[in-house]
């Protein structure tokens, strides 16, 4: 593993059919915008390189560089079984070789009030820019499978090591957003035994 700026380059290797799949599946998407996987598949490879633990991934999530509009065309350009989970956000269910994906558009979130709805969105081909809206640095990974480089804009890597949960900005108005984070802060502290 070699750190370098905001970017880590990893090696790692896709044993699963699972994992495989969601490769092939990004290298389709990505004919149409950049596309990583985000969020729990990229920490938890972070948590196996620094910690040492291994954890099974069950899902993993695609992110890509294109409004909703696009996106929906893009799959239908692919041929792919797919339904909107929520049109607005950009957020869609990949179903590719017998697998299910949440594939979604890069965004920035404007006014977030209580209820996790934001009142306007728009889309973005910048991960640092989606990143803003995640709730917890090591929630705020993204992976290149294909260069192998995960994009960590929060110093994770050092929270990783530290066993630290963190929130992006400032805790009390992430929570005010939307205050499931509550309940996702108690469940990433007690799966990984975070401080």
């Amino acid at each position: 593993m070699i750190f370098t700026n905001k970017k880590i380059k990893i090696s790692y290797s896709f044993d699963t059919q699972f994992e495989k799949t969601a490769v092939n599946l990004l290298k389709k998407l990505s004919k149409y915008g950049k596309t990583y996987f985000v969020g729990g598949y990229p920490r938890d490879i972070l948590i196996e390189q620094i910690l040492g633990v291994k954890y099974v991934k069950k899902d993993i999530d695609i992110c890509i560089g294109l409004s909703s509009e696009d996106l929906k065309k893009s799959l239908k350009l692919l041929n792919l079984d797919f339904k909107a989970l929520n049109e607005i956000l950009g957020v869609y269910l990949v179903t590719y070789n017998d697998f299910n994906f949440e594939v979604a558009c890069l965004r920035k979130d404007i006014d977030i009030g209580n209820g996790r709805r934001p009142k306007k969105v728009i889309f973005t081909n910048s991960i640092k820019v989606d990143s803003k809206r995640r709730d917890f640095t090591i929630n705020a990974l993204y992976f290149d499978p294909v260069n192998m480089v995960i994009y960590d804009f929060y110093n994770s890597r050092n929270d990783i090591k530290t066993k630290m949960l963190k929130f992006i900005g400032n805790p009390a108005k992430r929570i005010q957003e939307d205050y499931i984070r509550i309940l996702r802060f108690i469940k990433f502290k007690n799966k990984y035994n975070f401080n």
